[in-house]
């Protein structure tokens, strides 16, 4: 997860990484969906449209996408449309990659201003992320 523009395809730009990804036939290839579009970057952007412009950048397949499925309380989600970004919906149409859909997404409070935060949840995505690969390269 991550600014789709500024965290991830920034990323894929640097030399040698599409190259190392695309060229790794044996690597499982995962995106973890983000939760909330962003303002000015994402805004009204799909579930598909996130995928797809990612394998714009790296000219290839993506063999799992992890969709966030549970749907933070109206009160946090509130905030989020006040400053622009809203809930990816979970609609998996058009997609022709595997998908995990769980309920990946927390609410935490941070500093410095401790404001309700939807964040994806590190250990259940973790241990979703290992049972995908093992299941993909035969160890289960």
């Amino acid at each position: 997860p991550g600014s789709l523009y500024t965290s991830i395809i920034s990323n894929l730009l640097v030399e040698g990484v599409v190259e190392s990804i695309t060229h790794n036939y044996r690597a499982v290839k995962i995106y973890v969906a983000n939760i909330m579009t962003q303002p000015g970057e994402t805004q009204g952007y799909s579930l598909k449209d996130h995928v797809d412009e990612i394998k714009k950048y790296i000219g290839s397949h993506i063999d799992c996408v992890f969709v966030n499925t549970k749907v933070p309380d109206k009160s946090v989600l509130d905030i989020y449309l006040e400053e622009g970004s809203e809930l990816i919906e979970p609609s998996c149409d058009g997609l022709g990659e595997d998908v995990v859909k769980k309920p990946f997404a927390t609410v935490v409070r941070e500093e410095p201003d401790f404001k309700p935060k939807i964040r994806h949840v590190p250990d259940i995505l973790a241990l979703e992320v290992m049972r995908y690969v093992q299941e993909k390269k035969g160890l289960m």
